[in-house]
C-alpha cells in the first residue's frame, strides 16, 4: 500500500521562553530514600529526648506522638543549632499559654528542616491569651543571628490576641531563609495586631527570603488597630523581603485596614527596604471589612484619609518617609481570588499604592508582567477606583509603574478603572505610568484616570481575544497560554506565537529537548482526521546538534501495527531527512532547545482501521558505518 511521506518544513526562528519552575523530589516534609542526617548530630528517639533539645544539632529517628500532654508556652524553650526531622512527624501537640509567647520552639538561632507537624485530622493546637505575645505553629520568635526553615509541612490551629504566624510568629533575625514550607489549618489573631500564613511579623530585618512556600490555612485578624493586617505569606513587614514562587490558597480576612494574598501590611519607616514579590499567586478570598471607613461612618476620599489596603498580592503600604529610597516590585504574579471590602479600598494586585507628602518619600512601585483574573467588589460602588491598584497618590519624589500587565477580572463598581486611580499625580512627568496594559472590554471603560496618569498602549480586549492567544502574544514571552485549554495568559506558561494564518492566527510554542544524557528523544503528536476521513500522524525527534557533525547517514522507519494484520512501514533516508531549529506541526510551533536540532515527519492518508500502535526507529551512522548511539532512538506509541 503506497502512502505519502513528507518532511514538515518550517522557518528557522530564534526565540526564547521562560519556563515555570517545578519543585521535584519528595513531598513537602519528607526526604528521599537513603537520606542521612549530618554527621555528629544527636539522635532523638523519644518524646522525653525531644523535650531536652537545647544547644546542638539534632535529628529524629522516628515519628513522635505527644498525645496526652498539654504544654505551657513551648516544648523547646530555645534551639541554638539545628533540628532535622529526617521526614518524620511530630503529632498530638497541644500548647496553651496565658502570658508568654507560644510555639513548639519558643525561640531559635539556627535551623529546622525535613519535618511534618500534626495531621489533617489532628492538627497541632497552639494558643496564647497573653497580651502582646506571639504564637506560631512552629517557631514563636526568631530574632538572633541567622535562621532557616526548609522543607517543613504543618497542620496547625494557631490563635493569639496579638501576633500569629504559621511557621514563624515574630521574625527579627539578621538573615532568614524559608523554603519549601506548607501550612494547613487556621491562623488567627483574635483582637491582635498581625496574622500571617507563613510569618506573622517581620521587623528590622533586611535579608528575609521565602521561596516555594504554600499557605492553605485561613488567616484571620478578627479585630485590631487600623495600621495592622493579615497576609497569606507575610502578615506585616517593616523592612525588605523577597518572596519567590509562593502561593496563597487560604482565605485572608481582617477587620483592620490591611490584607493581602502574599503580604498584608508594609511599614518601612525604620530603614531602607526592598520588597520583591516574584512568580507568586493568590487563589484565596482576600477581604477587609473596615477599610476606608471613618469614625463617623463616612468614606472620605482625600489622600490623607482614604485607606486602600486590601489586595490580591499586597495589601498596602505606609510610612515610607524621611527621603529613604524604598522599592516594591511585583513581577510575574497572578491573582485568581476574589478581593473585597465594604468600602472603596480593594485592588486585585495591590490595595494602596504610594502616598507621597511634601516630597518626603522616594518610594518606587514597579508592577510588571502580572495578571488578574479575580473579581474585585466594593461596598461603595459609585466612587472612582482602580481595580488593579485601588488608589495611588504620587508626586515627583515617588513613582508607580504598571507595565506589560493585564486585568481580565470583573467588578461591581460603576466607576472602576482597569488599572489605577491616581488621586495626586502629574501625567506630564510620568510619576504614575501605565503601559502595555490590556483589560476586559465589558468590565472597564479605561485603564486609569488619564489626567494624573501617563498611559501608553492600553487596550480594551474581548474575552475572545484573551482566549485566542492574542493578548498573550502581545504581552511577549514572559507570558504564555495553552490555546484551546486556557482562556487567559499566565506568566511562564507555554509561549504563544503568530502564525500568519487567518483561521488560526496564534499557536503555542513548545520547546523540545534531548534526554538528560543528551541522547535523542522522539515525540508523537495527536493525530487528526483529514477531509477524506483519513488520519494525519506527525512525529518529531530532538537530537544533539553537536553530534550532527559526525553523522554520515541517517534512516527513520515508521511502522504502523495492528493485531492480525500486516505491518505498514515507511522509510526515510539521508536527503529526505532534514534538521531544523523549529518546526510547525499540529497547530503549534516547536523550537529546539539550546544545543539541539529537530526533525519532523508526517504520514498522511492512514486509515484508522489499519493500526492500533506505531513504532518509530531513528538510526544515525558515522562515516565508518558505525551507529552513533547518542543520536539513535526509538519509541512505541498507542493510538
Amino acid at each position: 500500500m503506497k502512502k505519502t511521506l513528507s518532511i514538515i518544513l518550517a522557518l528557522v526562528l530564534s526565540l526564547l521562553m521562560i519556563p515555570v519552575g517545578i519543585i521535584s523530589g519528595a513531598a513537602v516534609g519528607e526526604v528521599e530514600t537513603g537520606y542521612t542526617p549530618a554527621a555528629g548530630s544527636v539522635a532523638i528517639s523519644s518524646v522525653a529526648e525531644f523535650e531536652r533539645i537545647g544547644t546542638g544539632d539534632y535529628y529524629l529517628t522516628q515519628d513522635l506522638d505527644f498525645s496526652g500532654k498539654t504544654y505551657t508556652n513551648n516544648i523547646i524553650a530555645k534551639l541554638i543549632g539545628s533540628l532535622d526531622g529526617c521526614g518524620h512527624s511530630i503529632t498530638g501537640i497541644t500548647i496553651s499559654s496565658t502570658n508568654s509567647d507560644a510555639g513548639i520552639i519558643a525561640e531559635i538561632s539556627g535551623s529546622v528542616k525535613n519535618l511534618i507537624v500534626g495531621t489533617a485530622a489532628s492538627p497541632a493546637k497552639i494558643s496564647s491569651t497573653g497580651s502582646g505575645k506571639t504564637v506560631s505553629g512552629l517557631i514563636a520568635v526568631a530574632k538572633t543571628a541567622n535562621v532557616s526553615v526548609e522543607n517543613v509541612k504543618l497542620y496547625a490551629e494557631v490563635s493569639s490576641v496579638s501576633t500569629s504566624g504559621g511557621v514563624i510568629g515574630y521574625l527579627a533575625a539578621s538573615t532568614a531563609v524559608i523554603k519549601n514550607c506548607e501550612i494547613n489549618g487556621s491562623i488567627n489573631a483574635n483582637g491582635g495586631a498581625v496574622s500571617g500564613g507563613i510569618v506573622g511579623r517581620i521587623k528590622n530585618s533586611e535579608n528575609i527570603y521565602a521561596e516555594n512556600c504554600v499557605n492553605n490555612a485561613n488567616v484571620t485578624l478578627s479585630t485590631g488597630g487600623t495600621d495592622w493586617g493579615a497576609g497569606g505569606i507575610f502578615g506585616c513587614i517593616e523592612r525588605g523581603v523577597t518572596a519567590i514562587n509562593c502561593v496563597n490558597r487560604g482565605n485572608v480576612t481582617t477587620n483592620a485596614n490591611y490584607a493581602g494574598g502574599i503580604i498584608g501590611f508594609m511599614s518601612m519607616n525604620e530603614g531602607v527596604g526592598t520588597v520583591l514579590v516574584q512568580k507568586c499567586s493568590n487563589y484565596g478570598t482576600i477581604s477587609g471589612m473596615n477599610t476606608g471607613k471613618q469614625s463617623d461612618g463616612s468614606y472620605q476620599l482625600t489622600p490623607e484619609t482614604r485607606y486602600a489596603a486590601i489586595g490580591g498580592i499586597i495589601g498596602g503600604d505606609k510610612d515610607f518617609q524621611e527621603n529613604r529610597e524604598n522599592t516594591i516590585t511585583i513581577d510575574k504574579c497572578m491573582n485568581y481570588g476574589l478581593v473585597k471590602t465594604n468600602g472603596t479600598s480593594a485592588g486585585a494586585i495591590m490595595g494602596k499604592g504610594t502616598l507621597c507628602r511634601d516630597g518626603e518619600k522616594t518610594l518606587k512601585i514597579v508592577i510588571k508582567d502580572t495578571g488578574n483574573i479575580g473579581r474585585v467588589e466594593y461596598g461603595k460602588t459609585d466612587v472612582e477606583v482602580g481595580t488593579f491598584i485601588s488608589v495611588a497618590s504620587t508626586n515627583s519624589a515617588g513613582s508607580l509603574s504598571i507595565s506589560n500587565c493585564y486585568n481580565m477580572g470583573t467588578t461591581n463598581s460603576t466607576k472602576a478603572y482597569a488599572g489605577v486611580y491616581n488621586m495626586v499625580g502629574d501625567s506630564t512627568i510620568g510619576d504614575t505610568a501605565v503601559s502595555d496594559f490590556y483589560f476586559l472590554d465589558t468590565a472597564y471603560f479605561w485603564a486609569a484616570n488619564a489626567g494624573n496618569v501617563a498611559i501608553s498602549n492600553a487596550a480594551a480586549c474581548t474575552a475572545e481575544q484573551f482566549a485566542s492567544g492574542e493578548v498573550a502574544y502581545n504581552l511577549g514571552f514572559n507570558f504564555g497560554q495553552i490555546i484551546g485549554t486556557q482562556s487567559y495568559p499566565i506568566p511562564g506558561e507555554i509561549a504563544v506565537v503568530a502564525t500568519g494564518s487567518v483561521s488560526a492566527p496564534f499557536a503555542n510554542l513548545r520547546r523540545l529537548a534531548t534526554k538528560a544524557n543528551r541522547a535523542s528523544a522522539s515525540y508523537v503528536q495527536t493525530t487528526e482526521v483529514d477531509t477524506q476521513g483519513k488520519q494525519i500522524v506527525r512525529f518529531i525527534v530532538a537530537v544533539d546538534s553537536e553530534a550532527l557533525e559526525s553523522a554520515a547517514s541517517a534512516q527513520m522507519v515508521i511502522t504502523f501495527k495492528k493485531a492480525g494484520s500486516d505491518d505498514i512501514s515507511y522509510t526515510l533516508k539521508n536527503d529526505e531527512i532534514k534538521f531544523f531549529k523549529s518546526i510547525k506541526a499540529d497547530g503549534e510551533l516547536y523550537l529546539a532547545d539550546e544545543g539541539c536540532a529537530i526533525l519532523g515527519a508526517v504520514v498522511t492518508g492512514v486509515g484508522s482501521e489499519v493500526w492500533s500502535s506505531v513504532e518509530i526507529t531513528f538510526t544515525v551512522k558515522d562515516a565508518a558505518g558505525a551507529e552513533i548511539a547518542l543520536m539513535s532512538t526509538s519509541g512505541a506509541y498507542s493510538k
